[in-house]
């Protein structure tokens, strides 16, 4: 058999990548990784596929990571070239990080730090800085669902350094809108609004759609808070579109229950419910526990301001069962136990 030159194999994977994840021909990929002639090769096409369907598909990006990894641990125990060596460190880098995103996602938090940490570790040995600086942020990102502050802004800050050093634009952007999150938990409003803005200025330089998206929910958030929820809404609106230009399902959900608060504040029921019900699609669909706790306790609320008792009790029970796997317990406790005390109340009257 006629090995195909590797140089042919390049081109055919920039043609195929320069499609949209809709217009991938997934037996095209699996066929190219086939006839690739290096381990190399196979992983950069790997890596390219997951960076494509990482936010839609989060079931095929944990295998794609697998198999990155694997790939990786079996040349890793054989004689290597410096370059080859560095090349997959750097890639089991890659997939140690991916995995602790997909584990923080779940809920998983402990297992998603440890994933974190030898992503750091790999990407230290080959001295590869701005490596290093994603999965810093990402054991920040676990923290601040904690409610871990200190923990949480020492990682934000070590992570911006790196950055800075290296004058990664993006990066420090990114940065500037977790440092916002930990003020904006804190209720330092003001902080959290300037760091906020800090990063959309440089996302819409960059037109990054993603930080984009993310900063708008972030200052939503903010005008929620305050109650300004006409304001709110059209940050969230505007997260929610610039989310399904990326396909994040995730940012889609999370926009999605946000506009159901805010609707639910407003006292459009239906329209939240509607919301609510949408998120917690996305979140079945993609095994978002964190969307998915709290669109039903969204609804255990909604439910309880309309009298019925038996489906807030129900909604907030089940909300509460997923809530206890990713840590977010006691707001939504306390719904429970509203709901069983004005049960109590109804019978009682009776």
């Amino acid at each position: 058999m006629i090995k195909k030159p590797t140089l042919l194999l390049f081109f055919a994977a920039i043609s195929l990548f320069s499609y949209s994840q809709n217009e991938l021909n997934t037996d095209s990929i699996k066929a190219l990784i086939k006839v690739a002639e290096s381990d190399t090769v196979k992983i950069n096409i790997l890596i390219d596929w997951d960076n494509l369907i990482y936010y839609s598909d989060p079931e095929l990006d944990y295998v794609l990571n697998q198999r990155i990894d694997s790939i990786c641990e079996v040349n890793l125990s054989t004689d290597l070239t410096k370059k080859e060596k560095y090349f997959f460190i750097k890639s089991k880098a890659f997939a140690q990080n991916s995995f602790g995103i997909i584990n923080e996602n779940q809920g998983k938090y402990e297992l998603a730090i440890s994933h974190y940490k030898k992503s750091i570790e790999l990407y230290k040995k080959v001295g590869l800085k701005k490596g290093m600086a994603n999965p810093i942020n990402n054991i920040g990102n676990v923290y601040l669902d904690q409610g871990n502050y200190r923990g949480t802004i020492e990682y934000y800050l070590m992570s911006l350094k790196i950055r800075e050093e290296l004058k990664d634009t993006l990066g420090i952007a990114q940065s500037y809108n977790n440092i916002g999150l930990v003020y904006h938990d804190q209720e330092e409003y003001e902080k959290a609004l300037s760091y906020y803005h800090k990063s959309i200025s440089i996302a819409e330089k960059l037109n990054d759609i993603d930080l984009l998206a993310n900063s708008q929910i972030s200052i939503g958030n903010v005008h929620y808070q305050n109650q300004n929820y006409k304001e709110a809404e059209k940050s969230y609106r505007l997260s929610y579109q610039n989310y399904l230009k990326t396909d994040y399902k995730q940012g889609i959900a999370s926009s999605l229950n946000n506009l159901g608060s805010v609707y639910k504040m407003t006292g459009s029921y239906d329209l939240a419910l509607e919301k609510y019900r949408e998120a917690l699609s996305i979140g079945q669909e993609i095994d978002d526990y964190k969307s998915m706790a709290g669109a039903l306790k969204n609804m255990g609320d909604i439910y309880f301001q309309l009298g019925d008792t038996d489906k807030a009790i129900k909604y907030s029970k089940q909300s509460l069962e997923l809530a206890e796997k990713v840590g977010a317990i006691l707001e939504i406790k306390g719904t429970v136990l509203k709901s069983k005390e004005n049960r109590k109340n109804i019978l009682f009257l009776y």
